[in-house]
């Protein structure tokens, strides 16, 4: 190295320093939730819908996680389920017939990048929570969802956005004690929801 280029880059050197140490912090990351509804509220699904509709386009499979064998683990197969009655231009994964659960997790989701390369991923689940108030809410969030992270039995990131409907709490017979009747309402909404916000598509 040439004397002159050397002493440029030492003169140089303490400049660069001072001004990394002004640069601004990094900002917390916001919170990735979109929209968050009760599933009896009045327009729940037309405002789930009204945030959906920004996100979903024809390059999206929907990914419904949940197992027929379980009352708190039915809401995403009966979502997919019901959606393939109104055969819309999106695939969907994960039914009562062919659930996607923890048992298949990896093997399904392996097909679904090799079938679907290039596609995003809406994936639907159930949720637990820590306050009762909270049962019965469905919340959009961008970004991915963690599979069974309520039952203690976590399974890889999945999703780009994801909705999640909380069907109990995490500490009072998470797994039991839930009517199915607030399943069907919940999968009710959130189907109508994707099924308005995909139409236009």
């Amino acid at each position: 190295m040439s004397k002159s280029v050397f002493t440029a880059l030492s003169t140089a050197l303490p400049k660069l320093k001072k001004l990394q140490r002004l640069q601004p912090q990094p900002l917390p990351c916001p919170s990735q939730s979109i929209i968050s509804v009760n599933t009896h509220e009045i327009n729940a699904s037309e405002s789930l819908a009204g945030s959906l509709k920004e996100y979903l386009h024809r390059r999206y499979i929907i990914l419904c996680i949940g197992t027929d064998l379980c009352i708190a683990d039915c809401l995403g197969p009966l979502i997919g389920s019901k959606l393939l009655e109104y055969n819309l231009p999106i695939p969907i994964i994960g039914t009562l017939k062919n659930p996607v659960h923890a048992v298949n997790y990896s093997q399904k989701l392996s097909q679904v990048r090799l079938s679907y390369p290039g596609y995003k991923i809406l994936a639907v689940d159930a949720a637990l929570s820590g306050s009762v108030k909270r049962i019965g809410t469905i919340t959009l969030e961008c970004g991915h969802l963690v599979p069974g992270i309520g039952a203690g039995n976590c399974l890889a990131p999945v999703g780009d956005i994801n909705i999640t409907g909380i069907v109990n709490t995490k500490y009072m017979s998470p797994l039991a004690d839930i009517r199915l009747s607030l399943i069907v309402d919940m999968a009710d909404v959130i189907v109508s929801a994707i099924v308005k916000s995909i139409q236009p598509l």
